[in-house]
């Protein structure tokens, strides 16, 4: 597993979500930790990487996989979804619906997960942003 910044990681060994990379929300589930899914989730974290592989070098079953889950805490780089307008510093960030995603528009009671602490530009679906959390 991976060490980042000045947090150490809890490695959470009960995904129900396959986690595919770094940089998504995650929320909690009675069942296990899954990826945020609408804009009103309460994220518990966000995954520092990829889930685990197994032997094959493919990635683990939901159920099956772990992954290392980041606070909410300092500064992290999260997904997000795309922004033609482009990205102001200091502008609010937003749980988005796309599963994991977080957002720089509000889609109506969404839960604000912090604020843009990058470069005025263009976003783009999928790109990693920095985010100063709330």
């Amino acid at each position: 597993m991976t060490l980042y910044g000045g947090n150490d990681p809890a490695h959470c060994a009960d995904t129900q979500t396959q986690i595919t990379t770094g940089g998504l929300l995650v929320k909690y589930h009675a069942s296990g930790i899954k990826l945020t899914e609408a804009v009103g989730d309460a994220p518990i974290g966000w995954t520092l990487d990829e889930g685990s592989r197994d032997s094959a070098s493919a990635l683990e079953a939901a159920g099956t996989q772990t992954c290392s889950i980041m606070p909410l805490d300092g500064i992290g780089w999260l997904v997000c979804e795309a922004l033609a307008s482009g990205g102001k510093f200091g502008m609010p960030v937003y749980a988005a619906a796309t599963d994991g995603y977080v957002a720089l528009a509000d889609a109506g009671s969404a839960t604000v997960i912090g604020h843009y602490f990058g470069n005025d530009a263009v976003i783009a679906a999928g790109e990693l942003i920095p985010v100063s959390f709330a």
